[in-house]
Parts: structure tokens; C-alpha cells; sequence
């Protein structure tokens, strides 16, 4: 075999390899997705149960009052909860879910695997833990990662190659 056909063998590797890294890319994606599409569909039922339960009354006053703004579509969830909507009732909710997120975080703590420390602070925590993350995403991050690690090697071999001289 001539040099060259050994450099084309190892590229042809390596871009088998490549292939099938895109390939298992393309399938988690599409678990992410479809994991992602189901937490929507249920995101969406909590929010219906939370907004039947405003518009009764069950959450309060303020909570009724925006209910019934949202359903004549004057502001949204995301508007109240991002600060967008400076309503009194809107303020009364946002610190009144403040204060109940930062009574409900104190003395949360999980263990951090990667960490010297035997635990985090969670209420205290600039990003989640991955601890904190669905399985699911955990082992699409670990995916990504080892692919990231063999696309980084292949670029790697594919720098050490030697060029012939075409002169």
C-alpha cells in the first residue's frame, strides 16, 4: 500500500467515525426532543390547572385579577414573572413567590460529585448542579461531551498528517 493510500484509508476512518458521531448527535437530539415536547405537554396541563384555579379564586385575589387579564390577553406568565407586567397584583405575586421560593430553598443541599466539598448550597448556587438535572439530560451532556472529545481527537490527527510535498 502507498503512502498516500494509507493516508486515505485513515481519512476515510476517520470520517466513518465522524459519521457516526453525527449520527448518535442526531439521536439524542431527537431524545432531547421528544423528552422536551412531553414536559411541554405537561408544563402546559399544570399551567391550565393553575389557571382554573386562578380564575376560581383558589390562589388569591391577585392571582384571580391576573388570570383574568391573561385570558384577555393584557399581559402573560411570562410577563409577570420577567417583571414586565408592573401591576400591583403582579407585584404582589412576584414577591409573594419570592418570598416563598426562598423560604422553601433554605437548607436545600445535594451533594456535588465534583466538587472536594461534601455538599452545595442550592439556594446559593450561580448554576444547578448536575445533580439537579433529569437523567435524560445528564447522559446527553455526557454524550455531547465524550463526542466533543473524539471530534477533538480526530482534528487532532487529522493536523498531524503528514503533507507530502506536491513540488
Amino acid at each position: 500500500m502507498s503512502y498516500e493510500d494509507g493516508l486515505l484509508v485513515e481519512a476515510r476512518a476517520m470520517l466513518a467515525d465522524l459519521a457516526q458521531d453525527l449520527e448518535d448527535i442526531r439521536a439524542l437530539n431527537a431524545e432531547v426532543l421528544t423528552t422536551a415536547a412531553a414536559e411541554l405537554e405537561e408544563d402546559a396541563a399544570r399551567d391550565e390547572e393553575r389557571a382554573r384555579r386562578a380564575r376560581r379564586g383558589e390562589l388569591g385575589p391577585d392571582w384571580r385579577r391576573l388570570q383574568e387579564r391573561i385570558d384577555r390577553g393584557e399581559t402573560s406568565l411570562g410577563a409577570i414573572a420577567q417583571g414586565l407586567d408592573d401591576s400591583w397584583e403582579a407585584q404582589e405575586v412576584r414577591t409573594h413567590t419570592i418570598d416563598n421560593l426562598a423560604a422553601s430553598a433554605d437548607g436545600w443541599r445535594l451533594p456535588d460529585p465534583d466538587a472536594d466539598e461534601p455538599e452545595i448550597d442550592i439556594a446559593h448556587s450561580s448554576r444547578p448542579s448536575p445533580a439537579d438535572l433529569p437523567a435524560q439530560a445528564r447522559a446527553a451532556m455526557a454524550a455531547v461531551a465524550a463526542t466533543t472529545a473524539r471530534l477533538q481527537a480526530a482534528q487532532q490527527r487529522l493536523r498531524e498528517l503528514p503533507v507530502p510535498d506536491p513540488g
